[in-house]
This record gives C-alpha cells, structure tokens and sequence, in this order.
C-alpha cells in the first residue's frame, strides 16, 4: 500500500513539474514585443497583433477590428492592467499547450504560434460601469 502511494505521489509530482519548461526563443520573443508595445502605449502596432474578434465579458459586444481596438484600448487595458503587463518577466509566462502563452494564471493569453493577443481576462473598472448600464437598459 506504501509503495502504491509513493509511486502515485512521484507520478503527480513529475507531472506537475514537466508542466512547466522554459519558452523558446520565438516565444520569448513574442512576449518581448507585447511588453515594450505597452511600454510605449502604440496601440497602431498593437491593433495587429490582436485575434480578432476580442472577446469581452457579455454582454459587452467583442472588439472586432484595428479600429474598434483603438477607440476602446483604454476601456479594455486599463493602467492597472497595462502596468501588470509592462512589469512583467518572462517567469510570470508559461506555455500552456496548445491553449498558448499566459501571464499570470490567464490573465492575458498569447497565441504561441503567431505571438497575438487572443484573450483578455480582465475587467477594468469602466467595462465593469458599461456591462453594469448595459445589463440595467435591457431589464427596463
């Protein structure tokens, strides 16, 4: 019975460690230019290298285009989240299989083969007032 706990516990445990291996050079690279991207705000460059259609918590409609991008940066990267991204290191990014690259516990992700922006899972405070307006117009 001993035994069978042991192996059960060096199994769980190696599994847990092969989970994370470092990112390769393309990839480092890829989170290298999300960071300084948002270090210099140039929403121009970051526009495209967005997964388009950005999905936002419903009932915000998503970000469809370069252009709905630019006018609702600030609404989506507020300076809590912009100064998360831009202080941090490739540690706090890990590869998750195909799913791609988080920071963070999933904060952001990152497809890993073309390096965009596919997710985003924070709510600043002014999508949190928006969904708030939305959700209260549609119970009048």
């Amino acid at each position: 019975m001993k035994f069978k706990f042991l192996a059960l516990l060096i199994c769980i445990t190696s599994i847990g460690f092969t989970q994370s291996k470092p990112l390769d050079t393309q990839k480092n690279a890829h989170i290298n230019t999300i960071i300084s991207l948002f270090k210099t705000k140039n929403t121009d460059q970051l526009a495209k290298l967005i997964n388009y259609p950005l999905e936002r918590t419903y009932p915000i409609p998503s970000i469809k285009s370069e252009a709905d991008f630019k006018l609702r940066f600030s609404e989506v990267f507020d300076d809590t989240l912009v100064a998360l991204i831009t202080n941090s290191t490739l540690d706090q990014w890990e590869e998750i299989g195909w799913r791609g690259l988080m920071l963070d516990d999933g904060i952001i992700w990152i497809d890993s083969a073309n390096g965009k922006i596919k997710a985003v899972n924070h709510q600043s405070e002014l999508e949190k007032k928006k969904r708030a307006g939305v959700i209260a117009k549609s119970c009048v």
